[in-house]
């Protein structure tokens, strides 16, 4: 995983009150979020990347709410993360697991992370 993918999941962790995590557990919670970069430009001073996030339930309805709720927590993201400078959910989705059969929606959403810990100019050497 990715710096920016650790903060992601650290902060949506904290907000909504289910387990949030990179990949899906081989023992699933009821109610869950996994969040999984999925693109995205990673450069040596700007992070962009894209992330699918998806939210798992019990029922279709309740899977529409936990996204939703993780869509807006995403978006809010930047008044809490250090470093990123923005967050954008760009599409909202039902995406039922064929494997489970399990309800879940997925989020496609935009970050932009601004790396701070670069040596200053005439600091490469210490």
């Amino acid at each position: 995983m990715t710096t920016s993918d650790v903060a992601v999941i650290k902060a949506l962790g904290g907000v909504l009150g289910v387990p949030v995590f990179g990949e899906v557990p081989g023992d699933r919670p009821k109610r869950f979020v996994t969040v999984e970069r999925v693109a995205g430009k990673c450069g040596r001073i700007i992070d962009k990347p894209t992330f699918a996030i998806q939210a798992w339930a019990e029922s279709k309805a309740e899977a529409s709410k936990l996204a939703q709720e993780a869509a807006d927590a995403f978006n809010d993201l930047p008044a809490t993360v250090a470093q990123l400078g923005a967050a954008d959910v760009v599409s909202i989705y039902s995406f039922p697991d064929p494997e489970s059969r399990s309800a879940r929606y997925q989020l496609t959403a935009n970050a932009v992370f601004i790396k701070n810990n670069l040596p200053l100019k005439g600091e490469e050497d210490g």
